[in-house]
């Protein structure tokens, strides 16, 4: 259950930032912005590689939750892209 749990979360982060890139809403000028997208990718690709059946990694509860913590960290950075950019349209 725990791999399988792994992987769950390792494509959920890695599906959140495909979501990001590709939304209207996400400001895909700024060259800050897009360095910390491609961080972000390039951590969820590393952590679906580790959960795939041909990895020697073997995953514990310990994994679990930091991947779930990163999920969170992952979610709440971008969140505050997104709220800052759908303020700035809307602004006079």
């Amino acid at each position: 259950m725990i791999p399988l749990i792994n992987a769950i979360l390792a494509l959920l982060g890695l599906a959140i930032c495909t979501v990001f890139l590709i939304s209207d809403r996400f400001n895909t000028a700024s060259k800050e912005t897009i360095l910390q997208l491609s961080l972000w990718i390039t951590v969820w690709i590393f952590l679906v590689e580790a959960a795939l059946p041909s990895s020697s990694f073997e995953p514990s509860w310990s994994t679990t939750i930091a991947r779930a913590t990163c999920l969170l960290l992952n979610v709440w950075h971008f969140k505050q892209l997104i709220i800052s950019r759908c303020k700035n349209k809307h602004a006079p």
